[in-house]
Parts: structure tokens; C-alpha cells; sequence
């Protein structure tokens, strides 16, 4: 019974991925590509490279601490999200926690697109890049908040996970692109990699230690609730994600005139500034 109903939705997906594919593949049939040369390197060479530019460049190194502590956050409030919800009476059977999932992600990437479309642009050009990095661990903050307040309310937990998703996906995470590309062509795929990939790995990988070490202790926190200890933890890795955010805020003009930001100069413009 459950293959029969699930089988048509994950033929409706693939259908769906390669509509997506044949578009993207006849939109990209004439686009031109620069050809840049390319170097062998190691996954720990451009690992090494990207840690070395983020350490370097100030307002890099304060966006990255901010990212793993909201990383950290995220995965934990994550975890209650989907515990409380699954053990919810409304939704103890698997038909409706599946219905209720569904639409849940569905209500999120709805709003996402409505977002992305109408206000985030818009948003960015009135407040300036780097103040957008402040919105996400804000609102994260707010979120744990509520949930630390009502930690088995239904509505506490979707309000308090919904929002601080839809503000990473519309908000945080185009920032973050803007962002990078500050960065020299030549670097911006090594620090694009290490910032977008390695360090959202490990900021989810601390986060799930936490919790694991939490779940596997629950017998030697007496009458301490778990979700009391693991919520108050992300509620103070998300304060510390504002606190830097604040500090990649104060270096970001001036990690401008940072020389690893300025970009080759192409060999006529520097021609044209001589005198003979």
C-alpha cells in the first residue's frame, strides 16, 4: 500500500528534475564560457587556500564563526523540530506526519520564491550588504526563543524553525553570494567550497555531537529536561553568531582595501595610467 501511494510522487520528481535539466541544458546551448587556465591541486590544497584567504581577510574571518555558530543552532533546532513533531499526538500515524511535512516544506519554498522575488533585492540596496548578515542569527535568536518558552508547542516549533529557514534561504544565503563575489575569480571557487560546504559540514557535525552527547547523558541530568540543555546551547551559539556578525560588520569597510580583495588589473588599464 505505501509503495503504491509514494511511487507516483517520486515519478512525479524525477519527472519534475528532468523538465529542469532539458531547460537548463537549451538555456546554456549559447553562453560562452571563459576558459581560465586550471591547476591540479588536491582537495587539501584549495581546502588550505581557502582557509588561508578567510583567515586573512577580517570581515571573512568573523562571517565564519558567525556561520558555524548559526550552523550549530540551526541543525539543533532542526532536531526538535522533527522530534516534537513526530512524536506530536495529531500526528502520530505516518499518513499525517508525511501530509504535514510535506506541506510544511512545500508552504517554506512557496514563500521562498515569493521573498527571493519581491523583497530581498529590494531589502539588500536599502540596509547594505553588510548588515544582511545580522537578519538570519537574529531571527534564529527570536526563534529559539519562543521554542525555549513553548518547547512542545506545535505552533512554537514550526514558527520557531520556519522562519529562520526561510530567512537563510532568502536572505543569509544570497548575502553570502554577494559576498564572495569580492573575491578574486582566481580564489573565489576555493573560498566558495570551503565557506559554503566545509564549513556548514562542520558547524552540522558540532551540532549533532552536542545533541548526541546530550540524548546518550539523559540519564545524568535528573530532572533536567534534555531540550532545556540542548535549546539553551543553541540559544547561546546563536548570541555569539549576532556578536560576530556585529564584528564582520565594524571590519567590513575597511577589509575592503584588504590587498587579497583587489583583482588583477588587465594589462591595457595598466598601460593607460602611464605618462610617456
Amino acid at each position: 500500500m505505501k509503495v503504491s501511494r509514494t511511487l507516483p510522487l517520486l515519478s512525479m520528481n524525477v519527472l519534475i528534475y528532468l523538465v529542469l535539466y532539458i531547460m537548463i541544458a537549451e538555456g546554456l546551448r549559447d553562453v560562452r564560457i571563459t576558459q581560465r587556465p586550471r591547476q591540479q591541486e588536491t582537495v587539501r590544497e584549495a581546502l588550505t587556500e581557502g582557509w588561508g584567504f578567510v583567515r586573512e581577510v577580517p570581515s571573512f574571518r568573523y562571517l565564519m564563526v558567525a556561520m558555524l555558530a548559526a550552523v550549530l543552532a540551526f541543525t539543533i533546532v532542526e532536531f526538535h523540530f522533527l522530534a516534537v513533531t513526530s512524536t506530536d499526538h495529531s500526528l502520530s500515524d505516518a499518513d499525517s506526519f508525511q501530509t504535514f511535512y510535506s506541506l510544511y516544506n512545500l508552504g517554506v519554498t512557496v514563500l521562498a520564491i515569493i521573498i527571493q522575488i519581491l523583497l530581498t533585492s529590494r531589502l539588500t540596496n536599502r540596509i547594505g550588504l553588510k548588515n544582511m548578515f545580522l537578519i538570519f542569527p537574529t531571527i534564529l535568536l527570536g526563534g529559539i526563543t519562543c521554542i525555549l518558552l513553548f518547547p512542545t508547542n506545535l505552533i512554537s516549533v514550526i514558527g520557531g524553525l520556519g522562519v529562520p529557514r526561510l530567512a537563510r534561504s532568502t536572505i543569509d544565503e544570497p548575502a553570502r553570494k554577494s559576498f564572495q563575489a569580492l573575491v578574486p575569480a582566481e580564489r573565489r571557487g576555493r573560498v566558495s567550497m570551503f565557506m559554503d560546504s566545509y564549513l556548514f559540514a562542520a558547524g552540522a557535525i558540532a551540532g549533532s555531537f552536542i545533541l548526541g552527547a546530550i540524548i546518550l547523558a539523559e540519564d545524568l541530568l535528573g530532572s533536567v529536561e534534555k531540550h532545556t540543555i540542548y535549546l539553551s546551547i543553541a540559544a547561546a551559539a546563536t548570541v555569539a553568531a549576532v556578536w560576530f556578525a556585529l564584528k564582520m560588520r565594524g571590519a567590513y569597510d575597511a577589509s575592503l582595501l584588504n590587498w587579497r580583495l583587489k583583482r588583477r588589473q588587465r594589462a591595457s588599464g595598466v598601460l593607460d595610467k602611464l605618462n610617456f
